[in-house]
């Protein structure tokens, strides 16, 4: 990997090792043995690349365009789907405010970021984004470089713990100590997204682990 380059290495990826330059992102390209005839495609590699942070100009966003296009019609697509199931079929019409610029906007971001976080949004997020590269990274650990079918199912087993206490996140009752808010941080940066429901369950993580002070909760500072 490099940050003085136009070309990035890439590395294997090692669990707890390999982290991003700063200011850059880490690409994870992640495999797991096959289940039943027990090969790895592809060894795991990763590449610490620069963020996307300099504006668009025109004739980027013209080249885009189409694919922008593309995403507004596939989300009103699916609003119009979830206004449909929602009356339980009996949907005779829709406004031209449903599936305007401004709802579609707001459709993609309760879809990116659940609207409010709910257990089963979370369970299908964690299943998407962490899951496989969890059961990977939890097989490094154990040891296992060709996992059994019984050693799956411990793997698995774990796997299904961390999923569990991630989505009870999206109760505001749940408490967990410091050592497991710390177990499942190290969770999600396996996973290595960088959306907005990463961020938030962060933030939950950090702040459970840290929680105000009385008098900032009393504002008496």
């Amino acid at each position: 990997m490099s940050n003085v380059s136009n070309r990035h290495g890439i590395q294997e990826f090692k669990s707890g090792k390999s982290v991003p330059f700063s200011g850059q992102r880490l690409i994870r390209v992640m495999y797991k043995p096959d289940r039943k005839t027990k090969i790895q495609k592809y060894q795991s590699v990763c590449v610490s690349v620069p963020q996307i942070t300099e504006p668009l100009d025109c004739d980027t966003l013209d080249k885009l365009n189409p694919y922008i296009l593309n995403l507004l019609r596939e989300a009103q697509d699916k609003i119009v789907k979830s206004m449909y199931e929602a009356k339980n079929g009996d949907l005779s019409s829709i406004s031209d405010e449903d599936i305007s610029l401004s709802s579609i906007i707001q459709f993609l971001e309760n879809e990116n970021t659940g609207g409010r976080l709910t257990k089963e949004f979370l369970i299908s997020w964690f299943n998407e984004n962490v899951q496989d590269n969890l059961s990977i990274v939890i097989a490094e650990k154990l040891g296992l470089d060709n996992p059994s079918d019984k050693d799956w199912e411990k793997i698995n087993k774990s796997v299904n713990g961390y999923r569990d206490m991630l989505s009870s996140l999206s109760g505001g009752a749940v408490m967990y100590s410091r050592g497991q808010c710390t177990a499942l941080l190290k969770c999600l940066e396996v996973g290595g997204v960088d959306d907005d429901v990463n961020k938030k369950l962060v933030n939950r993580l950090n702040n459970m682990m840290n929680p105000p002070a009385v008098q900032e909760l009393l504002s008496l500072e």
